[in-house]
């Protein structure tokens, strides 16, 4: 299989403590699990997996992080991603204009398939 990566797309415009940072990646990255999950159990996870989320799991875990400028460009590209059939896996947090977007992750998928919507950016 193709190399598959996830990218995690943070808000830079938010000023983020580094620590902040760090656990607001982490959730994005595992949102894909929990999105998917169909246990009706609190105590128990059944999630089904697509091909290029199997091959991630069971090989490099492959992430990476960049960043935009504000909250219209993040959406933009949940937009395109979404159009793209790309898992979109949003993080909200409190600010002082109230709950919104702080990252959100693409993927995991085939590394080309999510570079149409996010190879643009720079890492962070």
């Amino acid at each position: 299989m193709k190399e598959i990566k996830q990218v995690i797309v943070v808000r830079k415009d938010l000023h983020l403590r580094k620590s902040e940072l760090a656990a607001q990646v982490a959730t994005a990255s595992m949102g894909f699990l929990l999105d998917n999950n169909e246990s009706k159990r609190i105590d128990e996870i059944n999630v089904k997996l697509s091909r290029e989320e199997i091959a991630w799991i069971n090989g490099s875990y492959q992430k990476i992080v960049v960043g935009v400028d504000s909250e219209d460009a993040l959406q933009d590209l949940i937009f395109k991603a979404e159009m793209e059939g790309i898992g979109v896996y949003p993080v909200f947090g409190s600010t002082s204009r109230g709950k919104e977007p702080v990252c959100v992750a693409f993927g995991p998928d085939q590394a080309s398939v999510v570079d149409q919507v996010t190879g643009h950016l720079r890492l962070l």
